[in-house]
């Protein structure tokens, strides 16, 4: 190595630089190709995203009031006709955008991709046709922006929207807006966005279909007395559930008839707090359940179907930790019987609340 200060001082000769050799094989070089190429991959896509990117609402560009010409050719096209859709807006981000994008590609139709900023060369802006920016990082000032998405179809020519999951999926208002302007909302009606977004609207509709419900109390008095008493004539344990909402908010087990009014004070604090209603309904609690449920899809023709059972019953704090398909111990009748109750008499009654 090198001499210290003080034998550099004394005139102590430099000791030669030592050479190190660094084996080089195959690995090292893969790697360090690796590593380069996807660096430069990052930078073009940035490069070309950003290059593909424009702003809809750009006075350059100015927005018509009457749908685009390719929306008005396709809705004189044949019902039948196949693909249904020539370019559709996929109005979400990461996985859910990037399959839809990807099935769509396969089906011969154009997808246009959203982004906020943060997003410019995010996978789902790359993979789509058309790319445009609508906004800030935050989703409140970009991907749930509904009438800059709304924009953005009438200036592509985008006939259809499909929201993914979250976002606007269940924005009962974006949907009413989307068919107002000629767009195809590719999911619930409104009318069934907001009948399923209510428990107690979702369980009369699906009594007055003659689909099994758990027994309880869901009806407009919210008197804390009269809940009190219907929890009375139940019997105990009992479940109180806030109306709207999900994900296990204002939700309380109540086992013994003292400790009801604490906790319906509790459920409805939790519900006013986070969906800005408190209202409550209230369910008998089942000690040893299993939660198996099915998704059901229906179309506008009356045409419907399940796509079989999950079994949901592994849960903590009233959220799902673990979904198993297909569910566990279930008898080939019991599956026959739980799918023909799921759309029978409930698709014939209520085909446009399916979603």
């Amino acid at each position: 190595g090198y001499p210290s200060p003080l034998r550099r001082a004394r005139g102590v000769r430099f000791a030669k630089k030592p050479v190190l050799y660094y084996p080089v094989s195959k690995y090292h070089t893969f790697f360090f190709f690796f590593f380069f190429f996807r660096h430069m991959q990052r930078y073009l896509t940035h490069a070309l995203a950003r290059t593909r990117t424009a702003t809809a609402l750009s006075a350059s560009r100015p927005l018509s009031s009457s749908s685009p010409a390719a929306t008005d050719s396709a809705a004189t096209d044949s019902a039948a006709s196949y693909p249904m859709f020539d370019k559709v807006l996929v109005a979400n981000r990461g996985e859910i955008a990037i399959r839809v994008m990807r099935t769509c590609r396969r089906l011969g139709i154009k997808t246009v991709a959203v982004h906020s900023d943060i997003d410019v060369a995010a996978q789902h802006v790359l993979e789509a046709d058309e790319a445009y920016n609508i906004g800030a990082a935050p989703s409140a000032e970009s991907y749930l922006l509904g009438d800059k998405i709304i924009d953005v179809c009438r200036a592509t020519g985008a006939q259809a929207v499909h929201p993914g999951y979250g976002f606007l999926s269940e924005n009962a208002e974006f949907s009413e807006k989307c068919a107002a302007h000629g767009i195809t909302f590719v999911g619930p009606p409104a009318k069934a966005i907001v009948d399923m977004g209510s428990k107690s609207a979702s369980k009369n509709i699906m009594i007055d279909a003659g689909v099994p419900v758990t027994p309880g109390y869901h009806g407009d008095n919210q008197d804390p007395n009269h809940l009190k008493q219907q929890a009375d004539d139940m019997g105990y344990p009992v479940m109180l559930k806030a109306v709207l909402g999900g994900g296990g908010k204002g939700m309380r087990m109540v086992a013994k008839e003292e400790d009801f009014f604490d906790a319906l004070d509790a459920c409805k604090r939790e519900a006013m707090k986070g969906f800005a209603d408190d209202a409550m309904l209230i369910e008998k609690f089942l000690t040893q359940p299993r939660h198996v449920e099915l998704q059901v899809f229906a179309d506008t023709h009356g045409n419907a179907v399940h796509m079989n059972e999950r079994d949901c019953s592994l849960q903590r704090r009233m959220q799902k930790v673990l979904e198993e398909a297909p569910a566990p111990g279930l008898s080939a009748e019991q599956r026959v019987k739980m799918g023909k109750v799921s759309f029978g008499r409930f698709v014939c009654g209520v085909c446009a609340c399916v979603g």
